[in-house]
């Protein structure tokens, strides 16, 4: 009996003592987690084997490296990690994945599902996404949806292989292309500076060539792709501003009608800016006034009802120019009346000078031979 106890004293009582700190297979209860875990308590790193071989490691310093001993951060994966859905971040997750057939993407706010193409909103909350594409980006936006429900993704902005940036468009045919149908007081791009000084700069375009003109700096089309005007580098280092007059563009009606008169109607006055500090004096038209006029000048406001300083009265004072020319024409002709007429009375006056001329002689040839032959006068 005696024997009996000490073999079970030796076996079954170590037994149990092993039981309270060994982990099984099998699963474990009672554990502690302040005294209970699997790890070292000195500076060696922790690894997990398979084959013999280390497949994680966690150092001392708490580095986590899958597929290396020596993580160099929090988590260092030498290899591939393939997800279909994985995502980072507490409150404001970031999502990283693929859906169905299409390329990776990353972004927030979305969950990536087996269909194709098929996004769905992760959280109530808006969703941006990019996603790659042939070698470039597409940058994705979202409005304010509900979790579950399907993205209605807007492709804001791609940049293609080839390093041309579209906003708008996914095809940019240049290195910057930008597309979008917008509304009046809307327009398509703003480039604005903020500096708000007399040196607060907007755009410098850079072009051509150092020694040789024609290039064009800005060229003006219609969505039909026909060109109507254009700022071209013109010789001695000028720019030359054109807008399109092709006979072959028009149907022409005959001489203009307009001319000195209607120039000699406009008032040209010396005036200030209200809004000019400084008070500098200007020359020139009151748009209202020429449109009376010359209305091919003058530009007036899409909406009456807005004020003056967000949309006034335009003058274009190029387009004065062939009013301005027909003027001259009108004076070059009446100038050259003149002159005809200048000449004829010129010849006139020759022709009364030379009878007068013809005159005195005759008077002086007889005043002669009345004083060599003075009975030949006295008979006369």
């Amino acid at each position: 009996m005696k024997k009996s106890l000490s073999f079970i004293a030796c076996c079954i009582i170590p037994a149990a003592m092993y039981a309270q700190t060994d982990w099984h297979i099998a699963g474990n209860a009672g554990t502690k987690s302040g005294t209970n875990f699997i790890g070292t308590t000195d500076k060696t790193a922790f690894n997990i084997r398979t084959n013999n071989a280390v497949r994680l490691s966690i150092t001392s310093s708490g580095n986590v490296g899958i597929g290396t001993k020596t993580p160099a951060s929090k988590l260092d994966v030498a290899g591939t990690i393939t997800g279909l859905d994985s995502y980072f971040g507490y409150r404001f997750p970031v999502s990283a994945g693929t859906s169905g057939a299409s390329y990776s993407s990353v972004g927030y706010g979305l969950t990536f599902t087996d269909t194709t193409a098929n996004y769905r909103y992760r959280l109530n909350d808006f969703s941006s996404m990019i996603s790659f594409r042939s070698g470039g980006f597409d940058f994705n936006t979202a409005p304010f949806g509900t979790a579950g429900a399907p993205i209605p993704y807007t492709i804001a902005m791609a940049i293609l292989q080839n390093g041309n940036v579209g906003i708008g468009t996914l095809q940019p045919a240049d290195k910057l292309h930008v597309a979008a149908s917008t509304t009046h007081d809307t327009p398509v791009a703003l480039i604005e500076n903020t500096g708000l000084t007399n040196l607060s700069d907007g755009v410098f375009i850079k072009a051509g060539s150092s020694t040789a003109a024609g290039n064009y700096f800005v060229a003006f089309k219609k969505p039909d792709g026909a060109q109507i005007g254009q700022i071209v580098h013109s010789p001695f280092n000028g720019v030359l501003y054109s807008t399109s007059s092709d006979k072959r563009l028009k149907d022409i009606i005959g001489a203009s009608q307009k001319g000195l008169a209607d120039l000699m109607k406009i008032i040209i006055y010396d005036y200030t800016f209200k809004s000019d500090p400084q008070k500098e004096v200007q020359t020139g038209f009151m748009a209202q006034e020429l449109y009376d006029i010359f209305p091919q000048a003058v530009s007036k406001p899409r909406d009456n009802n807005e004020p003056a300083e967000k949309n006034p009265w335009m003058v274009d004072y190029g387009r004065l120019t062939p009013l301005i020319i027909k003027a001259v024409q009108e004076l070059s002709g009446q100038n050259e009346k003149l002159k005809r007429q200048n000449n004829d009375l010129e010849k006139k006056y020759e022709a009364q000078q030379k009878e007068i001329d013809e005159l005195k002689a005759m008077l002086i040839s007889q005043n002669r031979q009345n004083i060599i032959d003075p009975k030949q006068t006295a008979s006369n």
